[in-house]
């Protein structure tokens, strides 16, 4: 057959195998950073992640798995902790990709029947590992859409995985900050989505900018509240360019993201009072806040913060690059989206505020957007083709000057990697071999379960001591499923919800020095929660807690706290919940607690229980009530009942 005879459109073949061998390339750069760190295969451990705070992702994980195949809702009442407790996304973002994988998971293949949390976790960390290939995936792909070249996008996304492997992504990734490594490229998704639908409106680009949207709602709504103000730059710089049908396209976008994430601004409405922390005070102030950059420990050292400088600059120069090569509007969002999160953070770091943004105001946030940009200064650039042209300076257009940015930028990296050879080392090694997330049991954990499940241990709750500054302590959060017991205190050592204030943590019991704390002050909070043991892991609280009459002193060695070792305090314990009138407990389980024999004190049955709206009973007709306590911002439960109820269940159901 002729050449003149054969079909205009036979090239899309080479062009589709050249964006697999493009995808598959960047899959492969991945594979051996999220293997190795999540899945644990090089470090021999087949156990989940459990470093840092993936365990509490993980048990949050788990409570709200089983919220949706009850209920329909992640939100969830916990029991096992802090005498019930609400579980919600605002809490624990970094847990609702699990618990929806998990739900749909075992509706497909098991029937809707909950999962353990050991399955749980190890989804966990196969979802972690996905994030670690998915990031730079979603990255590539927005700096594909904005309209870059194939190899282009791929260093982007390059670029992207030498981010998360410096020790400002290890940090986040030993954090299990799943919210920051796919907020962010989702983020980045959106911006080229942005773009792409500007130089190309219709359908196709429609639905990306709707996916795009939603996905970062979903992913990190902090992140989708960042992007607004890029949003609105974008449609005031365009938008006079279109019609009406690109104008309805465009505005598709946050209607599909506000119905698929439905539930979160449900939970936002009826749960946002919870995310409070007066567990500390923080100075409100100026100061000097580019000392508190510098000494921001998420760079990972000054090595660290000079490969973050020099990728933040690298994306600068790569955004003017777009503009000046004839792709304006995404050198323009680019360029725009990397300076204002830094002048958010410099905003954030100067006021000192922190914990609810820190999504959003952190190292890594600026290194991965700033990876889509630095991603072309590192490549020898095309203009005047595909309708670009070249506006930027003359010397820069000529053979010498397509290379000179990228031989420019290439130079600036090999003396930073030769002047900081201990850092490149350790991100060569995060690269190819990184240190697994999966750590042994804690050395306490068995002689703690030893004491807490010994045949003549005393009922009631565990008081565990909090301490701030302990990063080692995850392992808390398994030990309701281990031992039956229900904690006050071992869910996490900063939790920003009121729930907490009540606790022991740092020496001080509910907000005062134990050591202040008279005995019959200690009884009567005892009493009031049902304690049978305390943990304490702090001088201060070690000698008040001996002190006490009737209590027993254990001391447990090899603990991974900072003091080394923790004492183990049995008490008298009382069983079961009711602080007045009668109660035995049957079941205690996520969002329901079922009770025999309830007897009213003069029609008043007082749980040791956080009062909840939203907790109903069954019979109906027994009233829930709030019991104000003075040691604890959150009510007790109080139950109104006439006559004795031989069988009750307490559920809880988001309002």
């Amino acid at each position: 057959m002729s050449q003149s005879n054969q079909s205009p459109h036979v090239n899309w073949l080479p062009a589709a195998l050249n964006s697999l061998v493009m995808w598959l390339s960047l899959i492969g750069i991945c594979l051996p950073m999220a293997i190795g760190t999540t899945l644990c295969a090089i470090q021999g451990n087949d156990g989940p992640a459990t470093a840092g705070s993936h365990p509490l992702h993980e048990y949050h994980a788990w409570l709200g798995t089983c919220g949706i195949l009850r209920n329909g809702s992640p939100s969830v009442y916990d029991s096992a902790f802090h005498a019930g407790y609400i579980k919600t996304p605002l809490f624990d973002h970094q847990s609702k990709m699990v618990e929806w994988t998990a739900a749909l998971l075992a509706l497909v293949f098991n029937q809707g029947i909950e999962p353990t949390l050991e399955a749980v976790a190890q989804l966990h960390s196969l979802i972690v590992a996905l994030v670690m290939i998915l990031g730079p995936l979603l990255i590539a792909l927005g700096a594909r859409l904005a309209g870059t070249t194939r190899w282009e996008a791929f260093m982007s996304g390059v670029v992207s995985v030498l981010v998360l492997s410096t020790p400002a992504g290890r940090t986040a990734v030993e954090a299990g900050d799943l919210e920051l490594l796919s907020g962010i490229p989702a983020f980045v998704f959106f911006m080229g989505s942005l773009s792409g639908y500007h130089r190309n409106p219709g359908p196709f680009g429609g639905v990306m900018v709707s996916i795009a949207f939603t996905l970062e709602w979903f992913l990190s709504p902090g992140v989708a509240f960042a992007s607004m103000p890029l949003f609105l730059f974008y449609y005031l710089r365009t938008g006079m360019r279109h019609g009406g049908p690109w104008h309805l396209g465009l505005l598709i976008a946050p209607f599909a993201a506000a119905l698929v994430n439905l539930g979160l601004f449900a939970a936002w409405k009826d749960h946002w009072w919870i995310q409070v922390s007066v567990m500390e005070e923080k100075a409100f102030g100026p100061g000097a806040f580019i000392s508190r950059i510098v000494g921001d420990d998420r760079w990972g050292g000054n090595g660290g913060i000079l490969i973050g400088a020099v990728l933040i600059l690298l994306g600068l120069i790569g955004s003017q690059v777009l503009a000046w090569s004839g792709r304006r509007l995404t050198g323009r969002l680019s360029g725009s989206a990397l300076v204002g999160l830094f002048v958010f953070y410099a905003i954030v770091k100067a006021f000192h505020v922190a914990e609810m943004i820190d999504t959003i105001a952190n190292p890594l946030s600026l290194m991965l957007v700033a990876s889509f940009p630095a991603g072309l200064a590192l490549v020898p650039y095309r203009h005047g083709e595909n309708r670009r042209k070249w506006t930027g300076p003359a010397l820069l257009a000529g053979p010498l000057g397509k290379w000179a940015i990228t031989i420019t930028t290439t130079a600036v990296l090999f003396c930073v990697g030769f002047t900081n050879q201990e850092t490149m080392a350790r991100i060569g090694n995060n690269l190819v071999m990184p240190q697994s997330l999966a750590c042994a049991r804690p050395d306490w954990v068995e002689p703690l379960l030893k004491h807490l499940m010994a045949p003549d241990a005393p009922a009631g709750r565990v008081l565990w001591e909090d301490i701030s500054a302990d990063r080692q302590t995850g392992w808390t959060v398994f030990l309701p499923n281990l031992t039956g017991r229900a904690w006050i205190g071992g869910l996490s050592r900063n939790a920003p919800i009121e729930h907490l204030q009540a606790s022991l943590r740092d020496g001080k019991l509910a907000g005062r020095s134990v050591s202040d704390w008279s005995d019959s002050e200690l009884m009567g909070y005892i009493k009031a929660y049902r304690l049978g043991f305390v943990v304490a892991r702090t001088s201060e609280s070690i000698k008040r807690w001996s002190r006490l009459p009737d209590t027993k002193e254990i001391f447990l060695t090899g603990s991974e706290n900072e003091g080394g070792s923790c004492a183990v305090f049995r008490l008298l314990g009382e069983d079961g919940l009711a602080i007045l009138g009668q109660a035995r407990v049957l079941e205690t389980s996520s969002g329901k607690i079922t009770l025999a024999d309830v007897v009213p004190d003069k029609g008043t049955v007082v749980l040791s229980l956080h009062y909840q709206k939203g907790l109903k009973t069954r019979p109906s007709r027994v009233k829930v009530e709030r019991e104000l306590d003075s040691r604890d911002p959150i009510p007790l439960l109080r139950l109104r009942l006439d006559e004795p109820v031989s069988r009750l269940e307490i559920e809880w159901h988001s309002p």
